[in-house]
């Protein structure tokens, strides 16, 4: 035979043997099929759709693309089902399973302000990658805030982030105190919560020198909720604490998950309490970043050692000056002739919790009412 036509058998024969490959190569994307929220998007980018035969045997066409095998391939709702289904299980083993946890979130024993497992995780998103509400408006709300989509903004909170501190000087200034909280413009006395982190200590007297370290792991860190008003009485009227306050806008999204936390009556247990990397700040930054997207955490997390002001002020420059309100509720303890105690209990606000004075400073003030 002569040599072209050997070479044209052989071309032959090269496109018989690509041709499956070929004809099921599409240019669709996810975004063709699915409602790819922002942060799925920023990590897996927007990737070609391969939509072949089941057992089909040949190569993926593109490196860039997901393939998705189906009995009947030209059914164009189960691919966007099998689509989502395959999505989910890899964007949930990417950030939400145990594997993804970091060493810290392990340690501080941190998952989602509400339960989130797989099978939870995969049957939101099986809907709202395909535009279905799930039906449940705290995993609308929990798929909203973690996933980056629009929220909408709450004309009736602000969500307050508070540290506290002992006198003046630089060394307790760094120190001190971190925690935050939700109150209603007009203030709520029974209904405004703090989100508490720390190790409570029962004693009147300070940690000892061995105590303070916790080398004995007697001192369990962990997150609760307390009554706003009764928590800034308690530190400012018996603990010798002044309290910075600042004041930003929250979405209603985020209160929606805030308060399934504080409903559920339960201490977050985050585990043995130490000094530098599992304290106060720690624990707090990891609530606080679970009422924003996963892929939006507070930076510093491989820093040697968490100071409450430090992750206050990593906070605050998350929001535009404009959008950001300060003011501070001076230390009265000694003014109330009262000898300042370190036992964490929480006194209930006299003479009432409306009529108390950390209540009646804020709603004198007309820019957070």
């Amino acid at each position: 035979m002569p040599l072209p036509s050997r070479r044209l058998l052989f071309l032959a024969g090269l496109l018989f043997f690509f041709c499956p490959i070929i004809s099921s190569y599409s240019e669709e994307r996810v975004s063709d099929y699915l409602v790819l929220p922002p942060a799925m998007k920023r990590q897996l980018g927007d990737p070609l759709v391969k939509v072949e035969q089941a057992n089909h045997k040949w190569p993926a066409f593109a490196l860039s693309s997901i393939r998705v095998e189906l009995e009947n391939p030209t059914n164009r709702e189960a691919v966007r089902l099998q689509l989502a289904t395959q999505l989910a299980r890899s964007f949930y083993q990417k950030n939400f399973s145990e594997n993804a946890r970091s060493i810290l979130e392990r340690r501080m024993n941190m998952h989602e302000l509400i339960p989130m497992d797989a099978a939870t995780f995969e049957n939101i998103a099986r809907k709202r990658l395909r535009g279905v509400d799930t039906g449940n408006s705290l995993h609308d709300s929990w798929w909203n805030v973690r996933m980056g989509e629009p929220l909408q903004l709450s004309q009736s909170h602000h969500l307050v982030l508070i540290t506290l501190q002992v006198g003046g000087d630089q060394l307790r200034e760094n120190t001190g105190h971190f925690a935050f909280g939700v109150r209603k413009k007009g203030g709520n006395s029974d209904r405004d919560i703090v989100f508490d982190f720390r190790a409570p200590w029962p004693y009147d007297r300070s940690p000892r020198f061995t105590e303070a370290p916790n080398i004995h792991n007697r001192l369990k860190l962990g997150g609760m909720t307390e009554n706003m008003y009764d928590w800034l009485y308690t530190h400012t009227e018996y603990r010798n604490c002044y309290a910075n306050l600042w004041f930003f806008p929250v979405a209603k999204e985020q209160l929606d998950l805030l308060f399934a936390f504080d409903q559920k009556r339960e201490r977050h247990n985050a585990g043995n309490f130490r000094v530098w990397k599992k304290n106060c700040a720690s624990l707090g930054a990891l609530f606080y970043d679970r009422i924003h997207p996963v892929d939006d955490e507070l930076p510093g997390k491989m820093d040697p050692i968490d100071f409450p002001r430090h992750m206050a002020n990593r906070v605050v420059k998350r929001y535009p000056e404009s959008d950001t309100h300060y003011l501070r509720i001076w230390d009265y303890t000694e003014e109330r002739g009262r000898q300042p105690t370190a036992k964490s209990k929480i006194h209930r606000a006299q003479p009432s919790r409306p009529g108390s004075r950390p209540y009646q400073l804020l709603l004198k003030d007309p820019l957070i009412n």
